[in-house]
């Protein structure tokens, strides 16, 4: 009897560990938005109490808010002089979640969720995501310089056209980070370029995102894209600074469509370099971090929110979600024009001779990978439909980025490449 007791009060020990730990996961306590010292929140729930400090440089917050359907509440809110702010939000909602607000002295608008449940309070989800972000980033693959020859100048470009496309993009790397010895600060002020100086291409999304459309001669030359051309571009300046950038290939959704983001198949892409000096990647999204829109051929120009760059894996985990990353060598692309080395002679016996082929021979070598055909020494890069796409903030903040880019994610493990080389030999 004594030891069937021992045993009952064991497995409620182990029952009650277990369900404490099951209730407790996929919470935490505390949001920073970003690691940026010049912009950022923490914010941290406990119980009914979410409280809050943050700097912002160039543009204080003027207004904290918590956005749902609110009672037994209380708000203090304090703006200082050296534009940090603080605030503390007690109260409880009906409401599965809530968004924190923060309204700039600019006019601009940034909402963080938090979730909300009764006998626990406020608490900000987790979905594991963030770490998926590192991981894959620190996995990143290395692309083959055909494919980033493509990303630079599309299908038909030249060597000519490469050279010239990567001399413009250090030109502007050049004027963009002029007086900066920082490689951080650099890093900013390109995010801050590529989001203020190119305009999401509406027209492109609505009728058809080709690889010209994100190749980077033409984004240059046009000053218009759709995602994956804010991340290639951010990608090829970074490295144009003697950064080692890589894209990430993912979803995003709307903070309101949190729940869908584990299974939301809708594609897009950002950007991340390696931070050697804390020797950590650093993420950022020119494209969501852009408000100019390319739309009915005509350029609207619109203030950048500057809120995606160095966003912590944890706030970027509410509404994105990384598939893969990869590397592109830009700067070494121009090795992909030079002539492969010609095959020794063959030897048979003590005599060394060439040994014609008989008749032309072909070799044909099928590789799994992303959706990336390449015939003859040709890849070409097939772009998916695109899929309609909300503006991904939640309302009522108006006129983000709207995000419906599908793009192929190009990779030696996925879909399938085709290489066919032949060879002539003549005697």
């Amino acid at each position: 009897m004594k030891k069937l007791l021992c045993l009952i009060t064991t497995l409620c020990f182990i029952f009650t560990t277990t369900a404490s730990a099951e209730g407790t996961s996929g919470r935490r306590s505390t949001l920073i938005t970003t690691h940026d010292p010049l912009r950022y929140s923490v914010f941290t729930a406990d119980g009914n109490t979410i409280t809050a400090h943050g700097y912002y440089a160039n543009d204080p917050v003027i207004m904290f808010e918590i956005v749902a359907s609110l009672r037994d509440n209380s708000l203090e809110f304090r703006q200082n002089s050296d534009n940090t702010y603080t605030a503390s939000f007690s109260g409880v909602t009906t409401d599965r979640f809530a968004y924190i607000r923060l309204t700039k002295k600019s006019g601009l608008v940034y909402n963080y969720r938090v979730e909300y449940q009764s006998g626990l309070g406020w608490y900000f989800a987790d979905n594991g995501f963030d770490e998926r972000h590192i991981s894959l980033a620190e996995n990143h693959t290395e692309m083959p310089l055909i494919v980033t020859v493509q990303y630079l100048v599309n299908v038909s470009g030249t060597e000519e056209d490469v050279a010239e496309t990567l001399s413009q993009i250090k030109a502007i790397t050049a004027q963009v980070t002029d007086g900066l010895d920082n490689n951080y600060d650099k890093a900013r002020a390109i995010t801050g370029w590529v989001a203020e100086n190119i305009y999401y291409d509406t027209d492109a999304r609505d009728m058809e995102v080709t690889l010209e459309t994100i190749a980077l001669n033409k984004v240059l030359y046009d000053r218009k894209t759709v995602c994956a051309g804010y991340a290639n571009l951010t990608a090829a300046m970074l490295e144009a600074a003697g950064l080692k950038a890589i894209t990430v290939i993912g979803t995003a959704v709307q903070l309101n469509e949190y729940e869908n983001l584990p299974t939301e198949d809708r594609h897009h892409e950002w950007t991340a370099f390696w931070y050697e000096e804390e020797a950590r990647w650093v993420f950022m999204d020119s494209g969501w971090d852009s408000r100019n829109l390319y739309e009915h051929s005509r350029y609207n120009k619109t203030t950048a929110p500057k809120r995606y760059f160095d966003i912590t894996p944890f706030a970027f985990s509410q509404n994105h979600r990384a598939f893969r990353a990869e590397h592109r060598d830009y700067f070494n692309a121009l090795d992909y024009f030079i002539p492969a080395e010609p095959e020794p002679p063959q030897s048979v016996g003590d005599d060394a001779h060439i040994v014609p082929p008989e008749s032309t021979t072909a070799t044909t070598t099928t590789i799994a990978t992303t959706t990336t055909t390449t015939t003859a020494a040709t890849t070409v890069i097939t772009l998916p439909p695109q899929e309609p796409h909300d503006p991904p903030e939640p309302p009522p903040e108006p006129n983000n980025l709207p995000l419906y880019i599908t793009i192929a994610a190009l990779s030696l493990t996925a879909i399938t490449i085709t290489i066919v080389i032949i060879i002539r030999i003549r005697k």
